[in-house]
C-alpha cells in the first residue's frame, strides 16, 4: 500500500511540467509583459530615477485537478505566502489580496504581487520569488499536508522521495520573471517634468461602488486638458474607455464590476501612470 501511494505521487509530481501550461490562469502578469520562448515572463520595462509600479496577479483555486491517465485527482490547496521577492536597488515588493491577508493566501482567493518604487541602475534583473506552499494529500489516503518552499531546497524527505531527489521537477512549475531597466532618457512615456505632478489619487481601495481619482497632481497650470482612462481586469481584458475634460475629480462606477483586481491607466497626451485597485463587494 505504502509503494502504491509513493508510485501515485511520484505521478502527480512528475506531471506538475504540464499543470504548469495552466499558470496564466493562476500567474497573471501585467499588461504590455512579454512571454519569452524558453517560458520566462519578461515584465514591462523600468527606467531609472522614474516610479514603475506593476502587479502580478494571482488567482488560487481551492482544489488543483491533475489528470494521471485519463483519471483526474483533485488535491486541495491549503495555503501559499511569498516570502520574498529578489529586486534591483530602489525598489521593492507588496502584497493586495482579497479574502486573505498580506502575502498569505488560502484557498479560492485571489490577489496581486506589486512591484513598485523608482530604480537607480540599469540592468537586466531576474524578480526571483520565495514561496511557502502547503497541500492536502489527503485524497491520496494520506491524512496529512505537505508544506514545502519554492524554489525547493531539497529539505522535505517525502517530497525527494516523490521527485528522486530533483528539485527542478517542483522549482520548473514556477516561470523565471525578469525585469529589464533602461536609461532615463530611454523613457518614451514620461517627460521630465517634476515628478510629484505625475500622480493621481484612488479612493477608497478596495471599493464597491463608486471610485473617485483625484488629479490634482496630475496636471498644473493648465486651463484645458483631457484625461484619457483605460481600466483592464486581471485577465488583460478591456473594461472601460472613456475621456473627461478639465475634470480633477473623476467618479467610476464599479457597481456592475466583477470582484478582483484591476488596473487603471490614465494618459494627459504627455505622460501615462498607471495604478491598480480592488473591486470586492460583500
Amino acid at each position: 500500500m505504502k509503494l502504491f501511494f509513493t508510485s501515485l505521487l511520484c505521478l502527480i509530481f512528475f506531471n506538475l511540467p504540464s499543470f504548469s501550461q495552466n499558470l496564466p490562469d493562476i500567474l497573471i502578469p501585467p499588461v504590455g509583459t512579454d512571454t519569452l520562448e524558453n517560458g520566462d515572463i519578461l515584465f514591462p520595462n523600468a527606467y531609472v530615477g522614474y516610479e514603475y509600479n506593476e502587479s502580478l496577479v494571482i488567482n488560487i483555486p481551492d482544489i488543483f485537478s491533475v489528470d494521471l491517465s485519463g483519471e483526474t485527482l483533485e488535491i486541495p490547496f491549503v495555503s501559499g505566502e511569498i516570502n520574498s521577492v529578489s529586486l534591483p536597488d530602489g525598489m521593492t515588493f507588496s502584497c493586495e489580496s482579497i479574502g486573505s491577508s498580506d502575502c498569505l493566501y488560502g484557498a479560492n482567493s485571489s490577489g496581486s504581487i506589486i512591484i513598485h518604487g523608482t530604480p537607480s541602475e540599469t540592468g537586466y534583473f531576474e524578480l526571483e520569488l520565495s514561496l511557502q506552499l502547503s497541500l492536502s494529500i489527503a485524497s491520496l489516503g494520506l491524512p496529512t499536508t505537505v508544506e514545502f518552499s519554492v524554489p525547493y531546497d531539497g529539505s522535505s524527505v517525502l517530497l525527494n522521495l516523490v521527485v528522486g531527489n530533483d528539485p527542478s521537477i517542483i522549482n520548473d512549475v514556477i516561470p523565471n520573471f525578469f525585469i529589464n531597466i533602461l536609461p532615463e532618457d530611454e523613457n518614451p512615456n514620461l517627460s521630465h517634468q517634476d515628478k510629484e505632478n505625475l500622480n493621481f489619487e484612488l479612493y477608497p481601495n478596495p471599493v464597491s461602488s463608486d471610485l473617485f481619482i483625484n488629479l490634482d497632481n496630475f496636471y498644473t497650470n493648465k486651463p484645458d486638458f483631457t484625461s484619457h482612462i483605460l481600466i483592464y481586469d486581471m485577465f488583460g481584458r478591456e473594461i472601460l474607455r472613456t475621456n473627461y475634460l478639465n475634470n480633477n475629480l473623476i467618479n467610476i462606477d464599479t457597481k456592475n464590476f466583477t470582484n478582483g483586481i484591476y488596473k487603471i491607466f490614465i494618459n494627459n497626451n504627455k505622460n501615462i501612470i498607471c495604478k491598480s485597485f480592488i473591486v470586492t463587494h460583500q
